[in-house]
């Protein structure tokens, strides 16, 4: 008897490999042709005279096929039996005018083993292109003796939280089979004490049962249970996923509280797709369709609604931003959003009718010259004759001075802009452009935005970062003397 139920039990692993679904084991498309992109295949429609996919290797059954149009010939037509495990079995040459037909097959020609599962497809040829038609499932074919058979357990219905499974019993056979159902859990192998939901074998033939509250795109396992004096067998265990979350939905992206280098940021999640959101917050770029490679802001914030500030942007710059959230299943992105920084303003003048000022620290402006003996420093003064009102000049008490500097240490709020009126030599020579270094590092040159560059002339540096900086601005050292005057300091932010 142990051995019966040994054989039986093997029989029920190798079942429960099929699927009610139908396995497609070849590719049932036309390869490309070259020669004739336009030429399909006629296609052929397969199916047999019995029930449940199942049928004692006794009794033979009726193949026929039909095509979708009988007015067409088929294409070197021939019909094929093979096994689940694609061994060739039989092959049947059909005649290209045969559009409708059938054929008896008795399995016992073919099949030796007591279980076996079988498929039928027509396969057409032209040329180098082929197309085969399948039986849309597999067919069992087993000997009587090998009962209780039962079909393998079906997928009717999947969401993202429940699964709904079925399986029929094909053949109770003469065992004292007293009942039977589906074991479904997360364990490999669940047996009756994981979500076991049985029938009576002696009343019914098939069971469906429905599992809620599963967690979204995980694996679970079910198997076939069933009780034969009062000892419980099992089939081989088959794998079921739940529908995979959705990516998250975003609502608009609301922008507020813009100035040259900041914008507040607020949007929500108006769908998480069905999974915990592992992350969220906002992509920006000066480009469209801004995502994760771009500029990205986080949220920590819990709940669907989140905001954040952006800083260190540009300014006079239009943005584009989306907010996003992340999820098992993706990203999920808003629409695309925009908004332009604005431009810089005059927050500062130091007009130099001192030394310093302003909210200037450690003010220090500086020029050498020749005292006859040696190259001497002395500091600038102000004097009358600037590009408005008084200016800060560097003078000496014997010539021109030769070179000079002006610097000073600043708290910019944010990044900023310094505007300076310079001249170094008297109308119709050529003005000399200062360096600028930012805390003793070279920073690029300041430009002319306004003014002559042989009189007055108005120079802009670079954007300069925030925070605490020395700024200093260094005509050099030069063999010639020059008349170096600097006026009108004007900081933006």
């Amino acid at each position: 008897m142990n051995g019966l139920f040994l054989r039986l039990h093997f029989v029920l692993v190798y079942l429960s490999l099929l699927t009610f679904s139908g396995c497609n084991f070849f590719d049932e498309k036309p390869r490309d042709n070259p020669n004739d992109g336009s030429f399909e295949f006629n296609k052929i429609n397969l199916e047999t005279n019995i029930e449940n996919n199942a049928t004692n290797i006794n009794s033979p059954i009726i193949l026929s096929w039909s095509a979708d149009d009988k007015q067409i010939n088929l294409n070197n037509p021939r019909l094929f039996l093979e096994t689940d495990k694609k061994q060739t079995l039989n092959v049947w040459s059909i005649d290209e005018s045969s559009t409708s037909g059938q054929v008896t097959v008795d399995f016992n020609d073919f099949v030796s083993d007591d279980l076996t599962y079988v498929r039928f497809f027509m396969e057409q040829t032209l040329g180098y292109r082929s197309h085969r038609d399948s039986l849309e499932n597999l067919i069992v074919v087993y000997e009587p003796s090998m009962v209780p058979i039962f079909s393998p357990i079906k997928l009717n219905d999947f969401s993202k939280t429940s699964i709904t499974l079925s399986v029929e019993l094909i053949e109770k056979g003469n065992k004292n089979l007293e009942e039977f159902g589906i074991c479904f859990g997360m364990t490999t192998n669940p047996d009756i004490n994981n979500n076991y939901i049985y029938v009576d074998a002696s009343l019914d033939n098939i069971i469906t049962s429905s599992y809620n509250g599963l967690s979204v795109g995980t694996k679970y396992y079910a198997r076939v249970a069933y009780k034969i004096d009062g000892e419980y067998y099992y089939t081989s265990s088959q794998e079921f996923v739940t529908a995979s979350a959705d990516i998250p939905s975003l609502s608009i992206v609301k922008i507020d509280q813009i100035t040259s280098n900041e914008a507040r940021l607020s949007s929500s999640i108006s769908d998480d797709g069905g999974a915990e959101i592992s992350q969220k917050g906002f992509c920006i770029s000066t480009s469209q369709d801004p995502d994760l490679d771009d500029i990205v802001i986080t949220s920590s914030s819990s709940g669907t609604s989140f905001e954040s500030n952006v800083s260190e942007l540009n300014f006079e710059t239009k943005y584009y931003v989306r907010s996003y959230a992340i999820n098992q299943s993706g990203v999920g992105y808003s629409q695309n959003y925009d908004f332009t920084t604005a431009g810089l303003s005059l927050v500062a003048t130091n007009s130099c009718d001192q030394l310093g000022g302003s909210g200037l620290s450690d003010f220090e402006a500086k020029c050498q010259y020749w005292s006859g003996t040696e190259y001497k420093w002395t500091d600038w003064v102000v004097y009358p004759n600037g590009y408005i009102g008084n200016c800060l000049k560097a003078t000496s008490p014997r010539t021109f001075p030769r070179g000079g500097y002006v610097k000073f240490t600043r708290n910019f709020n944010k990044p900023s802009k310094i505007k300076i009126w310079v001249k170094s030599s008297e109308a119709g020579a050529f003005n000399i452009m200062p360096k600028l270094t930012i805390d003793g590092n070279s920073y690029a040159d300041p430009v002319i935005v306004a003014g002559s560059n042989r009189d007055w002339m108005q120079i802009e540096t670079s954007l300069i970062p925030s925070g605490n900086h020395e700024v200093k601005f260094d005509f050099g050292l030069r063999s010639t003397s020059y008349d170096y005057r600097f006026d009108e300091i004007q900081f933006w932010e």
